[in-house]
Order: C-alpha cells, then structure tokens, then sequence
C-alpha cells in the first residue's frame, strides 16, 4: 500500500510545510491586514455613525422640550385669555342685567303712572255718571213720592 511507504513521508511533509506556509503567509500579510483594515474601517463607521445619532437625539430631545415649553406657554396664554374673556363676559352681563333691570323699573313706573291716570280718570267718569244718574234719578224720585 502506497500510504504506508516511509519513504514518500518526507516529501509529503516538505510539501505540506510548504503549502501551509505559503498559505500562512499569504494570509497573514495580504488578506488578514485588508480583513482587519475593512473592519477598522466599518468600526469607525460605526462610532461616527453612532456619534451622530447620539447628536441627531439630543438635539430632537431639545427640540421637543422647546417644543413642549412652547405648547405650555400657549396653553397659559390660552388660559389667561378664557379667564379675562369669562371676566369681560361677567362684567357685560352684570351692566346688561342692570340695564335691563333699570328699563323694566322705568317701564313699570310709566305703567304705574299710567294706571293711577286712567283710575282717577274711571273715578271721575264714574262720578260724573253717578251725579247724572243721581240728577236723572232724583227727580223721578221725588215725583213718584209725591203722587
């Protein structure tokens, strides 16, 4: 059997040394430096990457507390303007009730006067009526006693 004759080991072993070593080299000098600068680069990359999205979040941070300073502030304002509207609105109402409350005591005076007017003037006509009745009605009396 071929496998078995020592005397092949020898260059088997040489070739072998030699072919590992080539191999060796070629890698450790040529494709393990470019592997290792591909990833040295990549890792680079990745921090400058990781850098500036560190930045891009701090400033969207900011920006969104700005934004939530400004949407407080509106709400306060906001919040005044209600408040000094209700109060106006309160005032108005206040003056127009009181307006209307003087208009219906104005009214109410007139529609007394009024009143008292035409019942002294019923009284009168009722008296004037009653002493015609009582100048029409006497002397018809006065007769009707008499005979």
């Amino acid at each position: 059997m071929p496998q078995f004759d020592i005397t092949t080991y020898w260059s088997q072993i040489f070739w072998l040394i030699l072919s590992f070593g080539t191999l060796f080299l070629a890698l450790s000098r040529f494709i393990i430096p470019r592997f290792k600068a591909m990833l040295l680069r990549r890792e680079v990359l990745i921090e400058q990457d990781q850098a500036k999205t560190k930045e891009l979040n701090d400033q969207q941070q900011e920006k969104q507390r700005q934004r939530l300073h400004r949407l407080e502030q509106a709400k306060e304002k906001a919040h005044e303007l209600v408040s000094k509207t209700v109060l106006k609105m309160d005032a108005f109402e206040e003056k127009r009730m009181q307006e209307i409350h003087d208009q219906i005591n104005h009214q109410l005076r007139d529609f007394q006067s009024s009143l008292e007017q035409e019942k002294k003037s019923l009284e009168k006509d009722i008296e004037a009526l009653v002493q015609q009745s009582v100048h029409h009605l006497l002397p018809k009396l006065l007769v009707g006693e008499k005979g």
